[in-house]
């Protein structure tokens, strides 16, 4: 039984550990911000009674223009089959350990090179496991100024405001 605990003690160490080391502060470097462009509403209907997130006039092109979406709406989203993509910021170690349900793995990095299988024709919604969205507002922004994204929103609160409601995870991969 000690050693279980012990195993149990550990594994919750080292679940902060990656955590907070995923939270370190973004390089101040400032990005190449791209020109703005104008943003085409989706022609997909909403299923009924679903959150419809705004579309600005112009792409975001800083960290202010970036729109938030509350853990609530985006469970009813996620329950509602919404044609969208959630990413999950955290290092891998720290996705498998608990992730919202359905969300993919695209890590903070100190620079993105290639957004990989992120669609740009589907809203994304980002977040991490930081006080302030730290790490999800840097990759928005890198998707954004670097690779065109327009369709990004972040989760209120991210993964820290998600579990404290006590909302549902997904475990591993």
């Amino acid at each position: 039984m000690k050693r279980f605990k012990g195993t149990c003690i550990v594994l919750a160490a080292l679940a902060l550990v990656v955590t907070v080391a995923a939270c370190a502060p973004a390089p101040a470097a400032s990005p190449t911000v791209a020109p703005a462009t104008a943003a085409v509403p989706t022609e997909e209907p909403t299923p009924a009674g679903l959150p419809v997130p705004t579309m600005q006039a112009k792409a975001p092109t800083k960290e202010e223009d970036l729109q938030k979406i509350s853990p609530e709406e985006l469970l009813t989203l996620i329950e509602g089959k919404a044609d969208l993509v959630v990413v999950d910021n955290q290092p891998k170690g720290a996705y498998d350990l608990g992730h919202v349900p359905g969300a993919v793995n695209f890590p903070w990095a100190m620079e993105i090179t290639d957004p990989g299988d992120l669609p740009k024709d589907k809203l994304l919604v980002l977040y991490c496991a930081c006080q302030h969205e730290e790490d999800a507002i840097f990759v928005s922004m890198e998707l954004i100024t670097k690779f065109g994204y327009k369709k990004i929103m972040l989760l209120d609160g991210g993964w820290l405001k998600w579990t404290e409601l006590g909302l549902p995870v997904e475990k591993g991969e």
